[in-house]
């Protein structure tokens, strides 16, 4: 447990679930597990370093979402399990994890876009609601329809998930081209994907393009599915999906 004699704060801006770190070492952060009001000071249960400590709130400091974002791209395996705990807390917005916020202001550019006509590096992302706009390698703006990404994710971490993305040739060989119309797309449940990330279960991931990813779901929103592979966050859209199951990467 660790006491210091710390100025009076109040506590009101903390809440089981939230993701804290100390002022004096931003090092140590965690989860909030525990609120004790009491006077002078509030006292605050935190998980951290893989015990619960306690602080005065005087002494912690909330983390942005845009904080939370940073450390999900990069956070070493044994911090997964307490971040998607904070993330699905209720007390947490959704906006926590947003695909549009990854791309441009948390994945290291040039951002790596799979699309239908092949691979596109872009960097200074901007984006709207069916659009993406960005810088290519020859310094030329361009833009990408949504409904054309499969997947993205930093250029820089391709040596990563590298072992992890196969290509199913025969469905390659298809050339399937994106389905404008909702219902004529794959579809995968929403219980299954909460079963899978709670089980950290390997899931293998078709896209209509041949693309086969293996890893485990951390988070999906009703477009896109976060996937951790190879360690790295990958963006997977649920439009260019051909084929989910639960397993073994393919051979």
């Amino acid at each position: 447990m660790i006491h210091m004699n710390t100025p009076s704060n109040p506590s009101s801006e903390f809440a089981p679930g939230q993701i804290v770190f100390l002022k004096a070492d931003p090092s140590v952060r965690g989860a909030v597990v525990a609120v004790f009001p009491s006077t002078p000071e509030s006292r605050i249960n935190v998980f951290a370093g893989g015990r619960i400590q306690s602080f005065h709130a005087s002494q912690l400091q909330v983390s942005t979402a845009s904080d939370i974002l940073n450390r999900i791209i990069d956070a070493p395996s044994e911090t997964i399990e307490q971040i998607e705990a904070v993330l699905r807390s209720p007390k947490k917005k959704s906006s926590d994890w947003d695909a549009d916020r990854l791309l441009s202001e948390h994945f290291a550019p040039p951002v790596r876009f799979i699309t239908y006509t092949g691979i596109k590096d872009l960097s200074k992302i901007a984006t709207k609601s069916y659009l993406l706009r960005g810088v290519d390698a020859d310094h030329k703006r361009t833009q990408i329809a949504k409904l054309q990404i499969l997947f993205a994710f930093p250029k820089e971490k391709m040596p990563d998930l590298k072992p992890y993305v196969k290509i199913r040739a025969a469905l390659k060989a298809q050339k399937l081209q994106p389905l404008e119309d909702p219902n004529e797309r794959f579809h995968v449940d929403n219980k299954l994907l909460r079963q899978a990330r709670k089980d950290k279960s390997n899931v293998n991931i078709v896209t209509r393009t041949g693309h086969v990813l293996n890893g485990q779901i951390q988070h999906f929103d009703k477009y896109v599915l976060y996937m951790r592979i190879g360690g790295k966050v990958v963006v997977v859209y649920r439009h260019g999906l051909f084929e989910l199951t639960i397993g073994e990467p393919e051979d």
